[in-house]
């Protein structure tokens, strides 16, 4: 599991578990120092998602969001995350978010693959039926 304490105003990030460092060789520094924080390891297409997630989160105050979302390594790779969000501190001005991490991108690709061979043997099916004039009922 990765897990992330981040502030859910300025998105800066207070803890990494050693997990996280090991995936994704960020430092909380190199996190840090970027303007966006956290969010700046996110994919653009899936920011508008995990933002919506820490939004929920924010205003309900008590429920826990899980949301799916790609990273990008500090060399480069991509890793698909599925992450439960929860608050972990809430005073006046600022509200910390612990964000629990699995990678799920093996998952991905492995679903991606089966959709994949569903379409060539659905093309192929129809080839077969195409050949061989076979009826469907």
């Amino acid at each position: 599991m990765l897990i992330t304490i981040f502030d859910s105003f300025d998105n800066s990030i207070s803890y990494l578990n050693k997990k996280f460092l090991d995936e994704t060789f960020y430092s909380v520094e190199d996190i840090n120092s970027n303007d966006h924080g956290f969010l700046s390891l996110i994919l653009e297409e899936d920011i508008y998602n995990i933002s919506k997630a820490i939004q929920n989160l924010v205003k309900d105050k008590s429920q826990e969001q899980t949301v799916n979302y790609r990273i990008k390594t500090k060399n480069s790779n991509i890793l698909w995350l599925e992450s439960t969000l929860n608050i972990c501190n809430l005073n006046s001005n600022r509200v910390d978010i612990i964000c629990v991490s699995v990678d799920i991108t093996k998952r991905v690709e492995n679903e991606q693959k089966i959709r994949d061979l569903e379409k060539r043997w659905e093309f192929a099916l129809k080839g077969v039926v195409m050949v061989y004039g076979i009826g469907m009922l």
